[in-house]
């Protein structure tokens, strides 16, 4: 089962568990999805990690360890590129996925084996 917002992004999946349903999270295994404001992805949590916050009676994730643990985390930068994707329960981060590529523009009647006068570096 899927519940999404106005804009169609997934924000919570259920997997039924148990035959016999009590209410909202007995019986299901809940995956939340956490977008900021410029409707990026942020955090997964986990079905353990929901589990762990509906125990402790509260939502906040900095609780202990929570978000190195049981959840994905995703940073990005000012130009909303992935800069960094974690892995739950991974001490490695990823870092720099999809670096801009640099590259040299300069104007077209240099020779390759001249050194150029001006040039831009994007």
């Amino acid at each position: 089962m899927e519940y999404k917002d106005r804009e169609g992004k997934v924000i919570l999946k259920k997997v039924q568990l148990d035959a016999t349903i009590t209410d909202n999270y007995t019986g299901w295994l809940c995956t939340y999805y956490i977008y900021d404001d410029f409707n990026q992805l942020r955090y997964v949590l986990q079905p353990q990690a929901v589990k762990l916050l509906l125990d402790a009676g509260t939502w906040d994730i900095s609780i202990t360890n929570l978000k190195d643990e049981l959840c994905f985390r995703y940073e990005y930068d000012y130009r909303n590129r992935m800069i960094l994707k974690k892995s739950a329960r991974s001490r490695r981060s990823l870092y720099g996925l999809r670096q801009p590529r640099q590259a040299g523009v300069y104007p077209g009647c240099q020779h390759a084996n001249r050194q150029p006068l001006a040039g831009f570096i994007l």
